[in-house]
């Protein structure tokens, strides 16, 4: 996706903390971010993002997602089987709209449909619903497709509003996968260095300064970081434009790769100490009649 500004709250660094939560399957600590910033009053952040999170990490579920109990709509994306079709779609019709893509060939022809029609669609949105109600299959799919609609509404930015574009594509073209629970995980060994990435201000520091440390390109390493780290989920199937995108992105690294396990060491010494003070924030939140005013480091 692209760079989300989370400077407008400084719980940025718990808020890409909690993606990465659901992400992997931690319903325990999906649960205590949530909290947490529940108490210190991010209620209107976890509304709206909610619903990009279901899009983006399991976007069959999301139709079925509400806001009535936030705790438990986030561990139930929590508890899900990953599917980013979705999320994969539109980076890819995204990138190929600004000739950053190039179609795979070997790729098959519906395939690549999929992404030029997207990327069309991204260029000019504002009959896409109108217009899908003509395809064949949408009675089928209608309210899972609203649903879609209704969501691109909570969308903040341009990539996360693509995800509910594709959705409803692939609602009509695809065939709709079912959804697979897994059993709760709880990680004691949770990689909590893994939330500082280039989601948050931190994390952008923090990856200058390694860039520097080993003559990288700093936008090449936080790439780098995003596909090897942030991208990582608890189980994941049934998505290939998914699969796709992150092996396009391997092959821009191709060479850079093995120097992963080493900038991997380097993220977790420079944010141990910050790491330590997030577990023990998110681990006493705030009571009601405090302001919240505590310090992020």
């Amino acid at each position: 996706m692209n760079e989300i500004d989370y400077k407008s709250s400084k719980f940025q660094i718990e808020r890409s903390l909690l993606q990465k939560a659901v992400r992997r399957g931690d319903v325990e600590l999906t649960e205590k971010v949530v909290a947490y910033l529940l108490s210190v009053g991010d209620k209107d952040w976890l509304r709206d993002r909610l619903f990009v999170i279901a899009y983006e990490e399991c976007w069959p579920i999301a139709n079925q997602i509400q806001i009535k109990d936030l705790v438990f709509e986030y561990k139930k994306i929590a508890l899900t089987v990953k599917n980013k079709n979705a999320w994969g779609l539109a980076e890819l019709a995204g990138n190929f709209s600004k000739n950053n893509y190039k179609l795979d060939s070997t790729q098959s022809d519906d395939f690549n449909a999929g992404i030029i029609y997207l990327a069309k669609v991204l260029k000019d949105p504002e009959n896409f619903w109108e217009e899908i109600k003509d395809f064949s299959g949408y009675h089928e799919s209608e309210s899972r497709i609203i649903s879609a609609q209704k969501a691109l509404n909570r969308a903040k930015f341009p990539g996360d509003k693509a995800m509910m574009y594709a959705a409803g594509y692939l609602s009509i073209y695809e065939t709709v996968p079912p959804v697979e629970i897994i059993q709760p995980i709880n990680n004691p060994d949770f990689p909590y260095w893994v939330a500082f990435d280039k989601h948050t201000d931190y994390g952008k520091m923090i990856l200058q300064q390694i860039a520097e440390k080993l003559g990288m390109d700093y936008h090449t390493l936080k790439r780098m970081t995003f596909y090897n780290a942030g991208v990582v989920c608890n189980e994941i199937k049934s998505s290939p434009y998914f699969d796709a995108l992150i092996d396009w992105r391997n092959r821009q690294m191709k060479g850079l790769q093995e120097r992963w396990p080493e900038v991997e060491a380097m993220i977790i010494e420079e944010t141990k100490a910050v790491a330590d003070k997030l577990i023990m924030r998110i681990s006493n939140p705030p009571q009601k009649n405090d302001d919240g005013q505590q310090s992020l480091f």
